[in-house]
């Protein structure tokens, strides 16, 4: 062991220092007796009675012959102790916390911590607040202590997707208002909604079309302005952010798509004075998706108008057609592939 191997250091350091300073004192003696001039005498063992160093004044070594007492040295033990293991009977309150979060699971079965997060802060304490941003949008802010890093849904006038909160309990977005009076709900699973609500000015100067699909579906809103041919000016989607041209209209897109069983939104919108020649769904034909319905909600809003909602079911391609991509009309007459049901209650 490292400390053992000090102690035997310190130990002989000691010694041969003791020693040094005996053969400095008694140099002329040991000489003679090395060239045979004085009869060696027989050796002295010195009694040590004070372990407390010995200070000789400078000079003082030559005129003394006296031996000079040796500072005890403590002999080594051949093994060190062995330690005894003892149970520790403190409380693991904190540590099983750490390793609750540690595991991701920040939840505990007490019901002291139902009423605390992980990290001593109020459940009480969660809120949810709203902000107005131009053009005509909501600036979201959740906070809550007690749902870190879970599925939170959140509802505005019709318009609903699935969001993960942050580590800390956090999450912000921006999504389109579809409402005057700018209301929106966050709900976690068997719990009470959050509620806020804030006015929003100016949206009858908007049109929003949005389109909403439970799980990873790939199915692609396209919006095609001023008579725009795809991927010109004034084709807008989701894989090209915001406006495309001046006053023109831009994507949004809302959920988490790495959640499991998703549920995802995407909203158009545009100025109601903008000219719009056409509106596009674009579903790939996957080994997931092909041969079988893909259901989606479609959610209208035009100025002076409630929002208008429709169910929509699209039938995809069999699976020889794999890597296709099928495009279908979301206005107008609906086509071979696209049928409008009843509105949803």
């Amino acid at each position: 062991m490292q400390i053992r191997r000090r102690a035997i250091t310190a130990g002989t350091t000691l010694i041969l220092a003791a020693a040094a300073g005996h053969m400095v004192q008694n140099a002329e003696t040991i000489g003679a007796q090395l060239r045979g001039e004085v009869p060696r005498a027989e050796p002295v063992v010195t009694h040590v009675e004070s372990t407390a160093a010995v200070l000789i004044p400078a000079g003082a070594a030559a005129a003394s012959t006296a031996p000079v007492p040796l500072r005890a040295v403590q002999p080594m033990p051949s093994e060190l102790p062995k330690a005894t293991p003892a149970s520790f009977s403190g409380s693991l309150g904190l540590a099983a916390r750490i390793a609750a979060l540690d595991a991701g699971a920040v939840r505990t079965e007490s019901a002291a911590d139902a009423e605390y997060s992980a990290f001593g802060f109020p459940c009480k304490d969660s809120a949810l607040s709203l902000e107005t941003e131009a053009p005509a949008m909501l600036r979201l802010t959740l906070a809550t202590p007690c749902h870190l890093g879970e599925r939170v849904t959140i509802r505005h006038a019709g318009l609903s997707f699935v969001a993960l909160t942050t580590r800390t309990g956090t999450l912000e977005l921006t999504l389109p208002a579809f409402a005057p009076d700018g209301e929106v709900t966050a709900a976690f699973a068997g719990e009470p909604p959050l509620s806020a609500r804030t006015p929003v000015a100016g949206l009858d100067a908007f049109t929003r079309i949005a389109v909403q699909v439970r799980g990873t579906s790939a199915l692609r809103l396209h919006a095609f302005e001023d008579g725009a041919a795809f991927g010109g000016r004034g084709h807008v989607s989701a894989a090209r952010s915001g406006p495309v041209e001046p006053q023109g209209g831009f994507m949004t897109l809302l959920g988490d798509p790495a959640l499991e069983a998703p549920v995802l939104t995407e909203v158009y919108s545009t100025p109601s004075l903008k000219r719009v020649d056409a509106l596009e769904l674009e579903a790939e034909v996957t080994p997931e998706t092909c041969g079988r319905w893909i259901t989606a909600e479609s959610l209208r809003m035009v100025p002076g108008a409630a929002p208008d909602r429709q169910m929509l079911r699209l039938a995809m391609p069999g699976c020889d057609a794999v890597g296709d991509v099928v495009v279908m009309p979301l206005a107008g007459e609906a086509g071979p592939h696209l049928a409008a049901l009843p509105p949803a209650n």
